[in-house]
């Protein structure tokens, strides 16, 4: 079962779930990695919350079609 993060739109198919929260994942943790030296005393563990919340940003909208 495919498990989609985004419906059909605009001429373009729909994105996979796993294929967008990669994306997403990949995306969020380079930024966070970036501004952690502004954050030396959560050093890691912003770079870890700000992961797990790319994980789960779009589980609401989880659809099989």
């Amino acid at each position: 079962m495919t498990l989609y993060a985004h419906s059909p739109k605009l001429g373009a198919g729909p994105q996979a779930y796993e294929d967008h929260v990669r994306g997403v994942h990949k995306r969020a943790v380079e930024f966070a990695a970036r501004i952690e030296m502004f954050t030396p005393k959560y050093r890691g563990l912003f770079k870890s919350m700000v992961g797990q919340a790319a994980i789960y940003h779009d589980l609401g909208k989880v659809d099989e079609h």
